[in-house]
C-alpha cells in the first residue's frame, strides 16, 4: 500500500482510494475510480457528504431489478384496495421484469428508460407504459440512485380524456357474433352482451350475486360492495338481450352448484388457480361462494378472432354511453343506468347529447311547415331573414 498523504487518499495501482466508516461503523474501503488526485480529492468529499446525508445507494442497488421491482410490489400491495388493482400491478411487473429482469438496479440510465417506452410503445399504449416504468422509477428513489441525468426521465403523455373508445355497431355485430360461435367463450359472450346492452363494468358483473337478480322484472341490482363508488349502487333495468345473458349465466351457475341468494352468477373455477401463493392452488370445481376473477384468455381470444386486437372490455360500458346519448336519452337517465361517470365522462357525453337535440329540434323544420314569424309589437308577419336582423341588434 502506497503512503498516504493528509488528504488519506492512497494508490490500488493507478486508482486512488480512501478508507471510511460505513453506517455501522465498520470500516470500509472505497475506489475512487481515477488516478487523478484532484479528481479523486473531489470524489472522496461528494461521496463523504452524500453518506452523512444518508444519499448514497442503499444495498438494493446490488440486486436485480426483479429482485427489487417483485420486493417493492409486494409491499406496495398493502395499499392498494382491491384484488383487480393488485393483480394489474402483477401484470405491469411481468413485462418489466421479462424487458429487464436480470439487470443490475444501480445500471439503469435514462438511455434504458427511454429505450423502454420506446420498444412497449410499439405494443401498448401510454398508460401501462408509465404504469410499468412507475414500479422501476419508485425502486430506484428507494435505493437513493434516483438523481443526475435520471431526473431528466419524462413519462409518456397520456390522452386527457377519459372516454374510452365505443364501437361502431357493425363492429359489436361482428363482436357478437364471434364471441357466440364457440362455446368455451360462453361467459365472455354473456358478459360482453351485458356490458353493452347496461354499461356495467366488468367487475360488477364478476360480482353479481344470485339474490342481486330479479328475473321477473328484469333488473339486477349493483350493490355498494360490488362497485367502485356509492354513486355505483342502483338497480340496472334489463332489455331482452341482457336478459337472455343474465338467464343463460343463471342456469350455469345453478348447474355449478350455486343455489343461495348470497352465490354468485359467475362462480369461481379452482382449476383456475395455479399461482404458489395462491391458498386455493390444487383444488379442483368450482365455488359458488367466491366469484370469476378475470375472462382474460377468452375475451383475448374473442377480440382477436373478431378483428379487433386492441379493444378494452371497458370500451362495453362507453358504447353502450355513446348508444345512449345519440338516441336522445337524457343524460340524467344515463347516469342513472350507469352509475358514477367522471366529469371529463359527462363533459363528453353531454357534447354528444347536444349534437342530438339540435338534430332533433331541426326536424321540425321538415316535418312542419315553415310558418312566418311574427312580430307582436307590428302584428305584422316577417320573413325569416329580417327576424334574424332584428334579433341580432
Amino acid at each position: 500500500m502506497s503512503k498516504r498523504r493528509q488528504d488519506g487518499l492512497y494508490r490500488r495501482g493507478y486508482i486512488f482510494c480512501f478508507r471510511y466508516k460505513d453506517s455501522d461503523a465498520d470500516w470500509k474501503e472505497k475506489s475512487t475510480g481515477t488516478g487523478d488526485r484532484v479528481e479523486a480529492k473531489a470524489f472522496k468529499g461528494q461521496f463523504l457528504e452524500d453518506l452523512k446525508q444518508g444519499r448514497l445507494p442503499t444495498d438494493k442497488a446490488q440486486w436485480t431489478v426483479e429482485q427489487a421491482c417483485m420486493r417493492w410490489v409486494e409491499q406496495h400491495a398493502a395499499h392498494l384496495k382491491s384484488q383487480k388493482a393488485r393483480s394489474n400491478e402483477q401484470s405491469y411487473l411481468r413485462q418489466l421484469v421479462r424487458r429487464l429482469g436480470s439487470r443490475k438496479v444501480k445500471s439503469i440510465t435514462l438511455d434504458v428508460l427511454k429505450d423502454y417506452q420506446r420498444d412497449r410503445r410499439r405494443e401498448v399504449k401510454e398508460r401501462p407504459i408509465n404504469l410499468e416504468m412507475g414500479i422501476l422509477v419508485n425502486v430506484l428513489k428507494e435505493s437513493n440512485l434516483w438523481r443526475g441525468p435520471l431526473l431528466n426521465y419524462r413519462r409518456l403523455s397520456e390522452p386527457e380524456s377519459e372516454v374510452g373508445e365505443a364501437l361502431a355497431l357493425d363492429q359489436l355485430k361482428r363482436l357478437e357474433t364471434v364471441a357466440a360461435s364457440n362455446e368455451l367463450w360462453q361467459v365472455a359472450y354473456c358478459a360482453e352482451v351485458l356490458a353493452a346492452n347496461t354499461g356495467m363494468r366488468g367487475g360488477e358483473i364478476k360480482k353479481l350475486q344470485l339474490g342481486a337478480i330479479d328475473l321477473e322484472r328484469r333488473r339486477v341490482r349493483v350493490t355498494r360492495k360490488s362497485t367502485k363508488t356509492n354513486a355505483g349502487a342502483r338497480w340496472v333495468e334489463l332489455n331482452q338481450a341482457a336478459t337472455a345473458a343474465v338467464v343463460l349465466l343463471y342456469r350455469r351457475a345453478e348447474l355449478l352448484g350455486a343455489a343461495e341468494p348470497e352465490h354468485f352468477l359467475l362462480p369461481a373455477d379452482l382449476s383456475r388457480h395455479t399461482k404458489a401463493s395462491d391458498p386455493l392452488r390444487g383444488h379442483h370445481g368450482f365455488d359458488p361462494t367466491r366469484h370469476q376473477i378475470s375472462w382474460d384468455t377468452a375475451w383475448r381470444r374473442v377480440r382477436r378472432a373478431a378483428g379487433l386486437p386492441n379493444l378494452r372490455f371497458h370500451s362495453l360500458r362507453h358504447t353502450f354511453i355513446t348508444s345512449m346519448a345519440e338516441i336522445g336519452t337524457p343524460l340524467q337517465v344515463t347516469q342513472a343506468i350507469v352509475g358514477h361517470m367522471s366529469d371529463a365522462i359527462t363533459k363528453h357525453y353531454t357534447h354528444i347529447s347536444d349534437k342530438v337535440s339540435r338534430s332533433a329540434v331541426e326536424m321540425l323544420d321538415k316535418i312542419r311547415e315553415r310558418s312566418n314569424f311574427v312580430d307582436t309589437f307590428a302584428d305584422v308577419p316577417l320573413p325569416i331573414e329580417t327576424i334574424s336582423a332584428k334579433l341580432l341588434q
